[in-house]
Formats: C-alpha cells, sequence, structure tokens
C-alpha cells in the first residue's frame, strides 16, 4: 500500500485525504467513509493489500453497510465496532485484523480466508457464510452463532441410544466403496470436516426430516424414488458432529448406524406439514 503524506493532507494509493494524517500505534487512522472510498479505487487491483489502517468510530461509522468488497488483502485492520452489516465480502484475504463488536450481521462472506483476526464480541447474526475459512481467530462472546449442542436438543429425535437423523445415498455423489452395500445395520463412516463456516463438506452428509423432505422435492419427477433411510448417531459419535453456521437442517457426522429405510408415504406425510408435494413415477 502506498502512502503519501503531505502538510495538509495524505495520499492512499489514488486516494486523496484532505486532511491532516493521524497516527495511532503505527497505524493510519481514517473514517469509515473515507475507508470506503479508498476501497472504490478502481486502479484498485486483485494483488491489492491494505495495511495498517485504523478504521475510526466517528459519525459515518455506517458507510460501510451495504458494502460489496472483492478481491483485495488486508492486514493489521482495525473495524473495532464498524457497521458492516448487510454487506458482501467476496474473496478477501484478512491477516490479524480487529473486528472487535464489529456489525457482520446479514453479511456475505464468499470465499474469504480470515487468519488471526479478532471477533470478539463481533454480531453474526444471519451471516452467510459460503467457502470462507477462519484459522486461529478469536470468536470470544460473539453473539448470532448457533451453539451445536443446542441446535441438536432442538432439532434431533433424542432416543435411548443416541438421536435420530435422515440421508439418503446416490442423490449428488456416490458413495465411498466402504459403504457398499447399503444395508440396515450398518454402519457408515467417513473423515470429517471441522468447520462450521463450511455448509457442505467431507463427512457422512445427514439431516432433520424435513431436510430429506426438501431434498427429495429436487429430483426430476420422472425419477424413481431415491431411498431416505432413518439413522443414528450414537452419543459416543456426538463428539465428530459439525453443525454449520448456516445449516438448514444439513449437517454432518462421522458415524452413522443405519437403522430402516422411509417408505414414500412417509416422507410425503412430513413434505405435506412443508407444503412440499411430490409426484413420483410407479
Amino acid at each position: 500500500m502506498l502512502v503519501i503524506k503531505r502538510n495538509n493532507s495524505f495520499m492512499i494509493n489514488n486516494v486523496t485525504i484532505e486532511r491532516p494524517c493521524e497516527m495511532t500505534r503505527n497505524r493510519i487512522i481514517i473514517t469509515a467513509n473515507e475507508f470506503y472510498k479508498i476501497m472504490a479505487d478502481e486502479t484498485f487491483v486483485g494483488d491489492t493489500v491494505l495495511s495498517d489502517l485504523h478504521i475510526h468510530e466517528y459519525s459515518d461509522t455506517c458507510a460501510l453497510t451495504g458494502a460489496h468488497i472483492s478481491d483485495l488483502t488486508f492486514k493489521n485492520i482495525v473495524l473495532h465496532g464498524v457497521q458492516l452489516c448487510h454487506s458482501l465480502l467476496n474473496n478477501c484475504s484478512f491477516f490479524r485484523c480487529d473486528f472487535e463488536r464489529c456489525n457482520l450481521g446479514f453479511t456475505e462472506l464468499h470465499y474469504c480466508e480470515l487468519k488471526s483476526c479478532d471477533f470478539k464480541y463481533a454480531d453474526f447474526t444471519r451471516t452467510l457464510f459460503v467457502g470462507s475459512h477462519f484459522n486461529d481467530c478469536d470468536m470470544s462472546q460473539a453473539k448470532g452463532l448457533i451453539s451445536q449442542s443446542e441446535w441438536i436438543k432442538n432439532n434431533l429425535e433424542a432416543t435411548s441410544n443416541g438421536y435420530i437423523c435422515y440421508k439418503s445415498f446416490n442423490e449428488y455423489y456416490s458413495p465411498p466403496n466402504s459403504w457398499h452395500p447399503i444395508e440396515l445395520g450398518k454402519y457408515v463412516e467417513e473423515n470429517v470436516n471441522t468447520s462450521r463456516t463450511s455448509l457442505c463438506s467431507y463427512g457422512v452428509n445427514i439431516g432433520t426430516l424435513d431436510f430429506a423432505a426438501r431434498s427429495i422435492q429436487c429430483i426430476p419427477v420422472e425419477s424413481d424414488y431415491n431411498p431416505v433411510y432413518e439413522c443414528l448417531i450414537e452419543f459416543a459419535d456426538l463428539a465428530d458432529v459439525v453443525v454449520p453456521f448456516n445449516t438448514d437442517g444439513k449437517f454432518r457426522a462421522g458415524r452413522v448406524k443405519i437403522l430402516r429405510k422411509i417408505d414414500r408415504e412417509e416422507l410425503a406425510k412430513a413434505g405435506e406439514s412443508l407444503g412440499i408435494k411430490y409426484y413420483w413415477r410407479d
């Protein structure tokens, strides 16, 4: 990042800030509105790096609400308390950035890499994570992130042996050879991606009955019925369960036991409660 300082102004890359340059802890202090102008500079290219800036909470702290930010790298940026809600961050990298008390509600993070960032007390209400990765980030006391244990208790049926879930096979991908043959009483196992910002990844992908009903609706009407199986997550296997932050009823586990096949009528009954109609070929 190119910074040119003058007596009564300074320039960051090609954007001129008409006031004296202020510093704190070796970072240049700018307002959220100035920060937005810098990012909107059309001369920025994909490998541009913004570093050592402190976005101060002035009256224009909402200037970044609804911002669209793409293909930039941020290092040592302080966004403490800034309103980033309803924004789109696409294909950006953040290293050692401070998002403490930042409002990220309803923001979309698409394919972003975030490493060693501070999200203490940040607001993630209805934040959408799409292919983004958080590495060594501090989310202590952050709001809006669902609790895995609470979600499991509120959405899955508990039995004396574990929790009931549902799975279909051969819907989008062929199952591993080790899972064949698919039969009742069998355990299916897989390594699990533990990242909760990944909605769909490797693991035994399973869901609630409502999710299974919605998923089968996506199968072409001329297709044969692809069976849905009721499965069991045993209590000992709960440690490997991953519930994504943006789950729509889908989650993943390391091991489940196949209990029984759900017939079409039972699935249709579950679908009717969601307003789903099925038209299967006999």
